[in-house]
Protein backbone atom coordinates (compact mmCIF):
# COMPACT_ATOMS: atom_id res chain seq x y z
CA UNK A 1 0.00 0.00 0.00
CA UNK A 2 1.03 3.38 -1.20
CA UNK A 3 2.28 5.98 1.61
CA UNK A 4 -1.03 7.95 0.36
CA UNK A 5 -3.26 5.68 0.15
CA UNK A 6 -2.14 4.22 3.55
CA UNK A 7 -2.79 7.99 5.12
CA UNK A 8 -5.64 8.13 3.32
CA UNK A 9 -6.86 4.87 5.02
CA UNK A 10 -5.57 5.69 8.42
CA UNK A 11 -7.71 9.11 8.29
CA UNK A 12 -10.73 7.74 6.68
CA UNK A 13 -10.85 4.99 9.65
CA UNK A 14 -9.36 7.70 12.38
CA UNK A 15 -12.70 10.09 11.46
CA UNK A 16 -15.14 6.71 11.56
CA UNK A 17 -13.78 6.06 15.06
CA UNK A 18 -14.73 9.80 16.15
CA UNK A 19 -18.06 9.79 14.23
CA UNK A 20 -18.99 6.42 16.42
CA UNK A 21 -17.70 8.31 19.67
CA UNK A 22 -20.08 11.13 18.59
CA UNK A 23 -23.23 8.27 18.18
CA UNK A 24 -22.20 6.96 21.49
CA UNK A 25 -22.40 10.28 22.96
CA UNK A 26 -25.78 11.03 22.03
CA UNK A 27 -26.72 7.68 23.28
CA UNK A 28 -25.16 8.54 26.74
CA UNK A 29 -27.00 12.00 27.07
CA UNK A 30 -30.63 10.04 26.00
CA UNK A 31 -29.69 6.96 28.71
CA UNK A 32 -28.99 9.31 31.24
CA UNK A 33 -32.04 11.08 30.73
CA UNK A 34 -34.57 8.23 30.79
CA UNK A 35 -32.61 7.07 34.45
CA UNK A 36 -31.02 4.44 32.53
CA UNK A 37 -28.87 3.84 35.63
CA UNK A 38 -25.36 4.49 36.00
CA UNK A 39 -24.28 0.77 35.51
CA UNK A 40 -25.38 1.76 32.02
CA UNK A 41 -24.71 5.26 31.08
CA UNK A 42 -21.14 5.02 32.65
CA UNK A 43 -20.08 2.08 29.59
CA UNK A 44 -21.62 4.93 26.66
CA UNK A 45 -19.77 7.04 28.18
CA UNK A 46 -16.22 5.49 28.83
CA UNK A 47 -15.90 2.72 26.73
CA UNK A 48 -18.20 4.70 24.03
CA UNK A 49 -17.98 7.63 23.85
CA UNK A 50 -14.51 8.79 25.52
CA UNK A 51 -12.82 5.63 24.49
CA UNK A 52 -13.58 5.83 20.69
CA UNK A 53 -12.51 9.19 20.33
CA UNK A 54 -9.04 8.64 21.93
CA UNK A 55 -8.72 5.32 19.47
CA UNK A 56 -9.44 7.60 16.84
CA UNK A 57 -7.36 10.56 16.78
CA UNK A 58 -4.39 8.34 18.87
CA UNK A 59 -4.14 6.39 15.50
CA UNK A 60 -3.10 9.75 13.58
CA UNK A 61 -1.35 11.70 16.30
CA UNK A 62 0.39 9.19 17.66
CA UNK A 63 2.67 8.11 15.19
CA UNK A 64 3.19 11.47 14.27
CA UNK A 65 4.29 12.57 17.35
CA UNK A 66 6.71 9.53 17.99
CA UNK A 67 8.32 10.52 13.61
CA UNK A 68 6.71 7.52 12.69
CA UNK A 69 3.67 6.15 10.26
CA UNK A 70 0.96 3.67 11.46
CA UNK A 71 2.64 0.03 10.57
CA UNK A 72 -0.88 -1.29 10.11
CA UNK A 73 -3.00 1.52 8.33
CA UNK A 74 -5.73 -0.86 8.52
CA UNK A 75 -5.50 -1.79 12.14
CA UNK A 76 -8.55 0.99 12.47
CA UNK A 77 -10.48 -0.70 10.37
CA UNK A 78 -10.30 -4.00 12.12
CA UNK A 79 -10.07 -1.92 15.46
CA UNK A 80 -13.58 -0.25 15.27
CA UNK A 81 -16.08 -3.03 15.11
CA UNK A 82 -14.41 -4.63 17.95
CA UNK A 83 -14.59 -2.02 20.25
CA UNK A 84 -18.32 -1.14 18.81
CA UNK A 85 -19.62 -4.35 20.20
CA UNK A 86 -17.42 -4.11 23.38
CA UNK A 87 -19.25 -1.04 24.59
CA UNK A 88 -22.59 -1.74 23.46
CA UNK A 89 -22.41 -5.40 25.16
CA UNK A 90 -20.85 -2.99 28.08
CA UNK A 91 -24.15 -1.29 28.23
CA UNK A 92 -26.22 -3.88 27.41
CA UNK A 93 -24.74 -5.89 30.87
CA UNK A 94 -25.46 -2.86 32.70
CA UNK A 95 -28.86 -3.28 32.08
CA UNK A 96 -29.12 -6.46 33.30
CA UNK A 97 -30.95 -7.82 30.88
CA UNK A 98 -28.68 -10.11 29.38
CA UNK A 99 -27.01 -13.26 29.42
CA UNK A 100 -22.92 -14.26 30.45
CA UNK A 101 -22.34 -15.42 27.09
CA UNK A 102 -23.30 -12.03 26.29
CA UNK A 103 -21.35 -10.42 28.45
CA UNK A 104 -18.73 -12.53 27.89
CA UNK A 105 -18.61 -11.97 24.28
CA UNK A 106 -18.50 -8.25 25.18
CA UNK A 107 -15.35 -8.32 27.45
CA UNK A 108 -13.39 -10.18 25.08
CA UNK A 109 -14.16 -8.26 22.16
CA UNK A 110 -13.19 -5.53 23.49
CA UNK A 111 -10.15 -6.92 25.03
CA UNK A 112 -9.26 -8.27 21.52
CA UNK A 113 -9.79 -4.57 19.99
CA UNK A 114 -7.24 -3.31 22.66
CA UNK A 115 -4.73 -5.38 21.46
CA UNK A 116 -4.94 -4.75 17.94
CA UNK A 117 -4.72 -1.06 19.06
CA UNK A 118 -1.83 -1.82 21.78
CA UNK A 119 -0.10 -4.43 19.38
CA UNK A 120 -0.06 -1.75 16.50
CA UNK A 121 1.14 1.15 18.11
CA UNK A 122 4.11 -0.87 20.07
CA UNK A 123 5.07 -2.04 16.44
CA UNK A 124 5.12 1.31 15.11
CA UNK A 125 7.11 2.86 17.83
CA UNK A 126 9.54 -0.08 18.61
CA UNK A 127 12.85 1.58 17.48
CA UNK A 128 11.29 4.50 19.54
CA UNK A 129 10.01 3.58 23.13
CA UNK A 130 10.27 6.49 24.68
CA UNK A 131 9.79 8.87 22.32
CA UNK A 132 13.09 10.83 22.10
CA UNK A 133 12.34 11.29 18.28
CA UNK A 134 10.07 13.39 18.38
CA UNK A 135 9.10 14.47 14.59
CA UNK A 136 9.23 18.32 15.98
CA UNK A 137 10.42 20.62 12.94
CA UNK A 138 13.36 22.74 13.45
CA UNK A 139 11.00 25.61 13.84
CA UNK A 140 9.89 24.40 16.83
CA UNK A 141 13.19 23.18 18.13
CA UNK A 142 12.54 25.42 21.58
CA UNK A 143 9.59 22.81 22.19
CA UNK A 144 11.72 19.54 21.52
CA UNK A 145 12.28 18.99 25.53
CA UNK A 146 8.91 19.52 26.39
CA UNK A 147 7.43 16.85 23.75
CA UNK A 148 10.03 14.57 24.75
CA UNK A 149 8.41 14.36 27.73
CA UNK A 150 5.01 14.13 26.70
CA UNK A 151 6.20 10.94 24.81
CA UNK A 152 7.01 9.51 27.75
CA UNK A 153 3.13 9.13 29.42
CA UNK A 154 2.44 7.40 25.91
CA UNK A 155 3.78 3.44 26.75
CA UNK A 156 1.88 4.14 30.30
CA UNK A 157 -1.34 4.55 28.38
CA UNK A 158 -1.05 1.29 26.10
CA UNK A 159 -0.35 -0.25 29.68
CA UNK A 160 -3.66 0.97 31.13
CA UNK A 161 -5.97 0.22 28.61
CA UNK A 162 -4.43 -3.08 28.29
CA UNK A 163 -4.97 -3.70 32.02
CA UNK A 164 -7.90 -1.69 32.18
CA UNK A 165 -9.28 -3.93 29.33
CA UNK A 166 -7.96 -7.22 30.84
CA UNK A 167 -9.77 -6.54 34.56
CA UNK A 168 -13.23 -7.53 32.79
CA UNK A 169 -12.47 -10.12 30.89
CA UNK A 170 -11.20 -11.87 34.10
CA UNK A 171 -13.87 -11.60 35.97
CA UNK A 172 -16.03 -12.50 33.37
CA UNK A 173 -13.56 -16.37 33.40
CA UNK A 174 -13.97 -16.31 37.17
CA UNK A 175 -10.23 -15.03 37.75
CA UNK A 176 -9.81 -12.62 40.58
CA UNK A 177 -6.53 -10.52 40.45
CA UNK A 178 -4.40 -10.36 43.38
CA UNK A 179 -3.64 -6.80 43.23
CA UNK A 180 -6.37 -4.91 41.27
CA UNK A 181 -9.21 -6.52 41.74
CA UNK A 182 -11.48 -7.42 38.69
CA UNK A 183 -14.11 -4.63 39.63
CA UNK A 184 -16.09 -1.83 37.70
CA UNK A 185 -14.14 0.75 39.50
CA UNK A 186 -10.97 -0.41 38.89
CA UNK A 187 -11.68 -0.75 35.43
CA UNK A 188 -12.66 2.67 34.88
CA UNK A 189 -10.02 4.00 36.55
CA UNK A 190 -7.59 2.61 34.63
CA UNK A 191 -9.13 3.73 31.23
CA UNK A 192 -11.18 6.91 32.15
CA UNK A 193 -7.91 8.31 33.97
CA UNK A 194 -4.80 6.05 32.76
CA UNK A 195 -5.73 5.62 29.17
CA UNK A 196 -8.26 8.74 28.19
CA UNK A 197 -7.09 11.52 30.42
CA UNK A 198 -3.44 10.68 30.66
CA UNK A 199 -3.86 10.97 26.69
CA UNK A 200 -5.15 13.77 26.66
CA UNK A 201 -2.53 15.15 28.80
CA UNK A 202 0.36 14.02 26.59
CA UNK A 203 -1.41 15.29 23.31
CA UNK A 204 -2.45 18.52 24.85
CA UNK A 205 1.09 19.28 25.78
CA UNK A 206 2.07 18.59 22.30
CA UNK A 207 -0.57 19.97 19.96
CA UNK A 208 -1.94 23.02 22.43
CA UNK A 209 1.15 24.82 22.04
CA UNK A 210 1.51 24.56 18.58
CA UNK A 211 -2.42 25.93 18.14
CA UNK A 212 -1.48 28.86 20.31
CA UNK A 213 1.47 29.53 19.21
CA UNK A 214 3.26 29.41 22.52
CA UNK A 215 5.13 27.05 24.88
CA UNK A 216 4.67 25.36 27.40
CA UNK A 217 7.85 24.85 30.42
CA UNK A 218 8.83 21.46 30.10
CA UNK A 219 8.94 21.21 33.99
CA UNK A 220 5.40 22.02 34.14
CA UNK A 221 5.01 19.06 31.46
CA UNK A 222 6.68 17.14 33.81
CA UNK A 223 4.41 17.54 36.69
CA UNK A 224 1.41 16.81 34.50
CA UNK A 225 3.13 13.43 33.18
CA UNK A 226 4.83 12.36 36.20
CA UNK A 227 1.03 12.98 38.58
CA UNK A 228 -0.91 11.71 35.66
CA UNK A 229 1.22 8.15 35.16
CA UNK A 230 1.18 7.60 38.82
CA UNK A 231 -2.71 8.53 39.86
CA UNK A 232 -4.15 5.99 38.12
CA UNK A 233 -2.66 2.96 39.67
CA UNK A 234 -3.22 3.94 43.07
CA UNK A 235 -6.96 5.11 42.13
CA UNK A 236 -6.97 1.33 40.81
CA UNK A 237 -5.93 -0.21 43.36
CA UNK A 238 -6.99 0.77 46.12
CA UNK A 239 -10.72 2.45 44.64
CA UNK A 240 -12.71 2.04 48.08
CA UNK A 241 -11.09 4.94 49.54
CA UNK A 242 -7.84 3.92 51.91
CA UNK A 243 -5.17 5.91 51.93
CA UNK A 244 -3.25 4.64 48.98
CA UNK A 245 -6.88 6.29 47.22
CA UNK A 246 -6.43 9.49 48.44
CA UNK A 247 -2.53 9.51 47.16
CA UNK A 248 -3.98 8.55 43.99
CA UNK A 249 -6.45 10.81 44.17
CA UNK A 250 -4.33 13.66 44.73
CA UNK A 251 -1.79 12.60 42.45
CA UNK A 252 -4.82 13.33 39.83
CA UNK A 253 -5.65 16.57 40.79
CA UNK A 254 -1.95 17.63 40.76
CA UNK A 255 -2.26 16.19 36.78
CA UNK A 256 -5.28 18.31 36.30
CA UNK A 257 -4.29 21.31 38.02
CA UNK A 258 -0.65 21.30 35.98
CA UNK A 259 -2.62 20.88 33.24
CA UNK A 260 -5.32 23.55 33.19
CA UNK A 261 -2.48 26.12 34.15
CA UNK A 262 -0.58 25.08 31.26
CA UNK A 263 -4.02 25.70 29.53
CA UNK A 264 -4.17 29.21 31.04
CA UNK A 265 -0.20 30.05 30.61
CA UNK A 266 -0.76 29.34 26.73
CA UNK A 267 -3.70 31.62 26.11
CA UNK A 268 -2.04 34.15 28.07
CA UNK A 269 1.22 34.74 26.22
CA UNK A 270 -0.93 34.62 22.94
Amino acid sequence: MGTGNATATVTRWSRAFVAVGIGFFVAWQVAVAVDAGRAATVPLGVFGFVLHVVFGKAYTLVPSYFARELAVPRAPALHLPLASVGALGAFAVGTGITSATVALTSVASWFAGSLVFVGTLCWTIRDNPTGRETGTGETDAHRRRADRIANVAVPFVLAYLLGGSALPLAAALGLEPSVVPASGPATTHLLAAGTAALLVFAIGCRLLPRLLGASVPPLLVSIVVAAGIAGPALLAADFRGGALFRVGAALQATALVGFAVAVLDLAWQR
